[in-house]
This record gives C-alpha cells, structure tokens and sequence, in this order.
C-alpha cells in the first residue's frame, strides 16, 4: 500500500508545499506469517522542494497489538532559521 498527499510545512518562518508519502510494505508479503507483527509497519516520508536535501520527516510507526507494544520511530530535520515568536516580530 502506497498513498502520497499534498500538504505543507512550516520553513524558514512560512509554509511550504511538501508531500507526504505513507508505505506499507509487508501488507501482502508472502513470507508474513514469519514476521506477522512486524508486517503492521508503516513507513511515513515527508518531501519538500523548499527544504535543502528534500527531507523534512521519516517515521516508522508499528501499532500496538494485543499484548504486544507498538514502536514509533521519528527523524526530522530543524529549520535552522524558525520564525521570529509573534511578540518579538511586532516589537520590531
């Protein structure tokens, strides 16, 4: 299972368009019954043009089942340049 969705985050104090990718690999894999816990996986990739590299966020995300716990696994990237806090900006 492969869905992609337009969306936007925020970078260098504004928002910008980005893609995000959700993945599924192992839902119909042959070997799952080997790894049937595991096969819940889910992978999330968010993809922007405006951010250098092009990565904004990857995670896994393996749902809680039973009496076996869930994992959810996160890297993004920080804007080295976030927006100025509203109270700052308007002081100037």
């Amino acid at each position: 299972m492969v869905t992609v969705r337009d969306t936007t985050v925020r970078w260098g104090g504004k928002d910008v368009p980005a893609q995000e990718v959700r993945v599924a690999p192992f839902l119909n894999d042959p070997y799952r019954m080997r790894f049937e816990h595991e096969a819940r996986t889910e992978y999330t990739f968010v993809l922007s043009d405006a951010v250098p590299g092009g990565v904004v966020r990857l995670a896994a995300a393996l749902p809680a089942e039973g009496d076996k716990g869930g994992a959810q696994r996160t890297l993004a990237i920080a804007d080295p340049q976030p927006a100025a806090p509203a109270a700052a900006a308007a002081s100037r």
